[in-house]
């Protein structure tokens, strides 16, 4: 045993596993400890040849066990045996069980009489259970009524830690005896509660109520409650996405926001922006950068910037070129963007922008007549 250094840590440490049962120090050490699993019998990296000495081997052992020795399969150790014309030999038996033996079950634990037996603890194991014998070989504290008097009082880590025994064997213990567990987390569930279960998604009354995904499924389950699942999309109430905020559509589609979302997401839906006011801070930097930097500053589109600031009347940045005329006006609509600027001589993004800030202004006089005329067409 490696000699413990001299500092409190190693005192604490010592101290800390002498007050602990074996079964529990062995457990905490496990834990800590990287367990590689050994391969059962030996492996050897055997030739396609048959070597002698395993030859010699086929003459003295079982098959399963040349294949354990040799690293074949088990088939193969057969298939040469019979080829070779080498009788069979018996599996080995384990030795009979003598009533010293028996007498040892229940009395130890099963790892320690597999140890002392040369036995296999599944072996011993079944032989135990086969006579009916209880494994009280273990290390097993019996609960005092101190003890049981603690449970319920604080959670089971924490009686579990006074105690010095496992939270599996306090939780165990309390179950038994009927006793309730002691959470201070606890919410106790209302009715107003209780009546949203199975209405809406389990996710939704999780985010509503301020609990976990598992509180919710597990009270609606133990209430019998099935989950109601919504109807399906139908064409109409898709066609409602992205035209107003979501959070509009949740008291008109009678569904919930996050199945919203999730619909508009799968049907590539952008959501509803709305349009957005020019103020007077926005419009004061129109000219004097370039439409494509105020575009990026206000996360608008070049075309709005453009025409929002032809519609005020204010040259683009850098602009030394001549107004629009009546007559240059009037070519818009007659020939293509291209054609119109060959013919004046003007940029083709510069007419494409001209052309539709003239469609917007003849729109909105179109619809500022509509709304002051009745059916008649007379003015109101």
């Amino acid at each position: 045993m490696a000699v413990l250094k001299k500092n409190s840590l190693s005192r604490h440490a010592a101290n800390f596993l002498a007050r602990r049962p074996l079964r529990e120090v062995e457990r905490l050490l496990r834990k800590r400890a990287v367990i590689f699993k050994k391969s059962k019998g030996r492996i050897l990296k055997a030739s396609n040849r048959w070597q002698e000495w395993e030859i010699r081997l086929l003459d003295r052992l079982p098959d399963r066990d040349v294949a354990k020795r040799t690293g074949r399969a088990c088939g193969a150790a057969a298939s040469k045996r019979r080829q070779l014309g080498l009788l069979r030999r018996p599996p080995r038996r384990a030795a009979p069980w003598t009533p010293e033996h028996l007498g040892m079950l229940g009395k130890f634990p099963d790892k320690e009489v597999a140890r002392k037996l040369n036995r296999n603890y599944k072996t011993v194991q079944n032989m135990r259970s086969r006579l009916g014998i209880a494994n009280t070989g273990g290390i097993v504290r019996d609960w005092t009524r101190a003890e049981e008097r603690l449970l319920g009082r604080a959670s089971d880590k924490i009686i579990a830690g006074r105690l010095h025994r496992s939270m599996t064997s306090v939780y165990i213990r309390r179950r038994r005896l009927g006793i309730a567990r002691n959470n201070p987390d606890y919410r106790v569930w209302t009715k107003r509660e209780d009546r949203l279960l199975g209405r809406v998604a389990d996710r939704e009354v999780a985010r509503k109520l301020n609990r976990s995904l598992g509180s919710i499924r597990f009270r609606r389950r133990n209430l019998g409650i099935a989950l109601v699942y919504p109807p399906q999309w139908n064409r109409a109430e898709e066609a409602l996405l992205g035209t107003m905020p979501d959070e509009d559509l949740v008291k008109k589609l009678n569904r919930s926001l996050i199945a919203i979302k999730s619909r508009r997401f799968r049907q590539h839906i952008p959501a509803f922006a709305g349009p957005r006011a020019w103020t007077a801070e926005d419009e004061a930097l129109l000219g004097k950068f370039t439409d494509k930097e105020i575009a990026r500053r206000f996360n608008r589109t070049l075309d709005a910037v453009a025409i929002r600031r032809q519609r005020l009347r204010i040259p683009a940045f850098g602009y030394r070129g001549r107004r629009w005329t009546a007559k240059e006006n009037k070519l818009l609509r007659t020939m293509p963007d291209e054609d119109v600027a060959a013919k004046l001589g003007r940029t083709p993004a510069s007419v494409r922008l001209h052309r539709k800030y003239q469609e917007s202004s003849y729109r909105r006089k179109t619809q500022r007549m509509t709304v002051g005329q009745d059916c008649s067409g007379r003015p109101c």
